[in-house]
């Protein structure tokens, strides 16, 4: 099993990590393939241009952190609810990967990687619906930044000619699971910017 993006994104910045992945990571290729693209995608967005903000848009977050800050009526019904839809999301989209077909021969594996990229599509489409919140939370738009970097990268790879039918699946794979996170985290600020 290959180091996940989150690790190797802690060996490129070298941040600490379990020994057993950087010894994996110094010892595969793939791997170390991974944190150079990382590397690159760091350096592309360091190139692009520094925006500066609208007037007072310091201002307007301050306040809309403030209003966050205080304690809104119906919050334990809202973390139930999130915390529920979470596991409705986790739970269908277990029982979908449960039920992929084994790959036991080259038309099975066929099957699965189909598979996969409907569930991309379905997220895809799932994420179109909502729209982005005005104001979201410092740790949400990190999070989404992380999870839209990591699935840009995947889609980059994906785009490489020559990559093996195994590995072609596996980057599908990721890119479903990335796509969930993002819908959870997506959800949770629509439910949030509703009340």
């Amino acid at each position: 099993m290959h180091a996940n993006t989150r690790q190797l994104i802690a060996i490129r910045d070298r941040d600490l990590v379990d020994g057993e992945v950087r010894q994996h990571v110094e010892g595969c290729e793939h791997c170390r393939r991974r944190i150079e693209e990382l590397g690159m995608v760091r350096a592309a967005l360091r190139e692009l241009p520094q925006e500066m903000p609208p007037e007072g848009a310091w201002e307007r977050v301050l306040e809309a952190r403030r209003m966050e800050a205080r304690p809104r009526p119906g919050g334990q019904l809202l973390a139930a609810t999130v915390a529920a839809f979470s596991v409705a999301i986790i739970a269908v989209f277990g029982m979908r990967l449960s039920l992929a077909p084994a790959p036991e021969d080259a038309r099975a594996q066929d099957a699965q990687l189909v598979s996969l990229q409907r569930q991309s599509q379905d997220l895809e489409r799932l994420l179109q619906q909502y729209r982005k919140p005005v104001v979201m939370s410092v740790r949400s738009a990190s999070t989404v930044g992380e999870l839209e970097d990591s699935i840009a990268l995947i889609d980059y790879r994906l785009s490489l000619p020559g990559i093996s039918s195994e590995e072609r699946r596996a980057l599908w794979s990721q890119r479903v699971a990335l796509m969930e996170s993002l819908v959870t985290v997506r959800t949770v600020e629509h439910i949030a910017g509703g009340i």
